[in-house]
């Protein structure tokens, strides 16, 4: 089947470029490669970490229960995290990755920096088929070719506008891109992107040429919003007016130190917290932390700090938690 995304009507952001290149609604600065580079000659292994794997947290493990996501209840949200922004789905029948992130590294190349902490729990022999691949931008922690070429090639993919020529390089043919504000619709689901603060790149070259997005995945009055990468930004406190309630948000807590880079493109736990307090989220779960050591806080200190977003603001330890790597949650 062949889509083409709809727009919805009156939907109050707008895709916006500027020479070319991609912009935020709020934020009118992110790094550069130039600010990276200046953080990465002043970075320092977070104490912990230096200290030894004896005092860092990293997520707990258990077995993924193969044979139960092969034949999940229909009538349950399931979801399983593999590990950083990687989520199995399942809804009414509908199976879906989320920036499938399965091998050791999140770079082009094995770079030991960016090397996994946690083996991925993902198996593909054992693995239902993805009917749906949601990707949310091109960094290569998002958007990994190996990983997407362990699925079949048939699988639809949709994507952030202006990702579509390498995804067709890479051999897939079932390709949708979408804005801000677009939609797919098909029997019972319906696949709705939306803004996000953030960035994009895959080289000095290209930078902001691929646009950054959430995703809303809903199907019988039942929504799933995935964050994918963002920063806090204005339009967060919005978001809930065109889309009503969420019975599942994966939001990140990690990525945020220093955070004269990091704020406008990651959450801390805090700002995490308020977006599923904006969201109306009746569950929210953890994801974008202890996989990979992309930034410079301690590993545990995520979870810290969102134990403590949670007591500020008045939220159950239920309501937004860090599920276990491998974790099948049903809702």
């Amino acid at each position: 089947m062949g889509y083409r995304p709809e727009r919805l009507p009156e939907f109050p952001w707008k895709v916006s470029r500027k020479d070319g290149r991609f912009q935020n609604i709020d934020s009118p600065w992110v790094p550069r490669w130039k600010d990276i580079f200046r953080w990465k000659l002043a970075s320092r292994p977070p104490r912990s970490q230096a200290a030894g794997r004896g005092g860092a947290c990293l997520p707990e493990e258990v077995f993924v229960d193969w044979p139960a996501l092969r034949n999940p209840p229909p009538e349950r949200i399931v979801a399983t995290w593999l590990g950083h922004s990687t989520f199995l789905l399942q809804l009414d029948g509908l199976t879906v990755f989320t920036d499938p992130l399965f091998g050791e590294y999140c770079a082009p190349w094995p770079i030991p920096g960016f090397r996994r902490r946690r083996p991925s729990p993902f198996r593909r022999e054992e693995s239902p088929a993805p009917d749906l691949v949601i990707l949310s931008h091109s960094h290569f922690d998002h958007c990994d070719r190996a990983s997407l070429q362990q699925l079949p090639r048939a699988t639809l993919i949709c994507c952030p506008l202006g990702l579509r020529p390498l995804l067709a390089r890479w051999g897939f043919s079932r390709i949708v891109e979408f804005g801000w504000g677009e939609f797919i619709a098909d029997g019972s689901w319906k696949l709705l992107c939306l803004p996000a603060q953030h960035a994009s790149a895959r080289s000095p070259l290209d930078r902001d040429r691929v646009l950054w997005c959430s995703w809303l995945l809903s199907s019988r009055g039942r929504q799933i919003f995935f964050a994918g990468d963002t920063g806090y930004a204005r339009f967060h406190a919005e978001l809930s007016k065109p889309l009503g309630p969420v019975e599942l948000a994966l939001l990140p807590i990690g990525a945020y130190r220093p955070s004269w880079l990091q704020q406008p493109l990651h959450l801390n736990p805090m700002e995490a917290a308020q977006l599923h307090r904006d969201l109306q989220a009746r569950t929210s779960l953890a994801m974008h932390w202890g996989t990979f050591r992309l930034s410079d806080e301690p590993w545990e200190e995520p979870l810290q700090l969102l134990a403590d977003a949670r007591r500020l603001l008045g939220l159950s330890e239920d309501s937004f938690r860090a599920p276990k790597l491998g974790e099948i949650i049903r809702l």
